[in-house]
């Protein structure tokens, strides 16, 4: 519909253009003569959104809220549905814009689903940003794995590049990022769902980061997600950071040659992983908890092996436990295997370790252990079962 203009009583037809006046008797100015199309079109484009949104039947006279529910349903995803990357949509996040006025109920699901090859992010894409309000009902997942999910030996290797062959012989879907680019994934606010069979690959830019979750614009309860099958490789920062009371649950994950951490939980964060977690080759810590955060290997078996300090460290009355676990492995690292300190706290189930280069295990100021079927007898700092290292302990059983 376009602007419709006063009537031209002095050639009889609709004006193309001018302002519409008020009469006014004591300025003898006659008031604009509105023409029929001035009641009629307002009512036919109204109605045209109400059937077409809300169907031929709807309308009705008694009901003056009908545009409104049009409106409201026209933002409305009513069915589960399915997009495709490139198909649908030639980026991710050109697919997440689409999406982002859009009203998901709980009892829908969007999946996005990204075909193989390599995905880019650079300075000019900027992040793939994920913060919807129903952010928890969108999926995003890559193709299925060409192989099975790596095993420590498929990534037991210290050149970054022969890792990367490898594992892109497994994952057929990559979301690669160049340069000077904050994150792969970028997490700012509420939950998602859950994230799937992507390798994630940095070029070492200094900080970047493969999956961040939450910054200092968005501190506290910043976001949760799941992540399945998914790898995080060769980044300038970290491989998977979580920070600000934000929280993860994974199910076979892993990290191998980023610059810091493979993963690190801070700020009152947590991450809880089944199955399967590696981190190998990592410039600090294989995984690094701080900052009263927690990380559970629930079940299944962890890889925490040839990183250049620990394998595991918790920091800053921070927790560790792996009491699921069938095995526990931190071996060549080089310091220790584990390291609790500050009033940190480890609860360590089948432990095998050996071959770091400081010792297998320790607690220092403040810091405890519980360590309980192990299979190679650990080294421990402070011996164990007795205090030491500024009132700190391990318990070995």
């Amino acid at each position: 519909m376009d602007a419709i203009y006063p009537f031209d009583t002095t050639n009889g037809a609709e004006a193309t253009s001018g302002d519409w006046v008020d009469e006014d008797v004591a300025q003898g100015i006659e008031g604009s003569v509105p023409p029929a199309r001035v009641f009629s079109a307002p009512q036919t484009e109204i109605l045209n959104a109400i059937k077409g949104v809300l169907g031929e039947n709807t309308p009705s006279a008694d009901d003056l809220t009908q545009l409104f529910q049009a409106i409201v349903q026209a933002h409305r995803i009513t069915e589960s549905k399915t997009y495709y990357v490139p198909g649908d949509y030639d980026t991710v996040q050109d697919c997440l814009l689409e999406l982002s006025d859009k009203i998901i109920p709980s009892d829908v699901e969007v999946q996005i689903v990204l075909g193989a090859g390599d995905h880019t992010i650079d300075v000019s894409t900027g992040p793939v940003v994920l913060n919807h309000p129903y952010g928890s009902q969108i999926s995003i997942r890559g193709q299925d794995l060409l192989n099975a999910f790596p095993t420590y030996a498929t990534v037991d290797n210290a050149t970054a590049a022969t890792v990367e062959a490898s594992l892109r012989a497994i994952f057929p879907t990559r979301i690669v990022v160049t340069g000077a680019v904050k994150a792969g994934f970028y997490m700012t606010g509420g939950g998602f769902g859950t994230i799937k069979d992507i390798l994630f690959v940095g070029d070492k830019t200094a900080g970047q980061v493969g999956f961040l979750i939450g910054d200092w614009l968005n501190q506290i309860g910043t976001g949760y997600t799941r992540i399945e099958q998914c790898w995080f490789h060769n980044f300038g920062n970290t491989g998977l950071r979580i920070n600000y009371a934000s929280a993860v649950q994974a199910y076979r994950v892993g990290a191998t040659h980023n610059t810091q951490c493979g993963f690190l939980a801070a700020n009152m964060s947590g991450i809880q992983v089944l199955d399967t977690w590696i981190a190998m080759y990592n410039g600090y810590q294989g995984l690094a908890i701080t900052d009263n955060s927690f990380a559970e290997l629930f079940s299944g078996a962890g890889d925490f092996r040839s990183n250049t300090k620990d394998g595991i460290r918790a920091d800053n009355t921070s927790n560790f436990q792996s009491g699921g676990a069938t095995a526990l492995r931190c071996k060549a690292n080089g310091t220790y295997g584990i390291t609790a300190s500050q009033g940190g706290f480890a609860l360590v189930y089948a432990y095998d370790g050996g071959t770091n280069t400081s010792g297998d295990l320790l607690a220092q100021i403040g810091a405890t252990m519980d360590v309980s079927g192990s299979v190679t007898t650990p080294t421990c700092s402070p011996t164990a079962n007795a205090s030491g290292n500024q009132n700190s302990y391990i318990y070995s059983h």
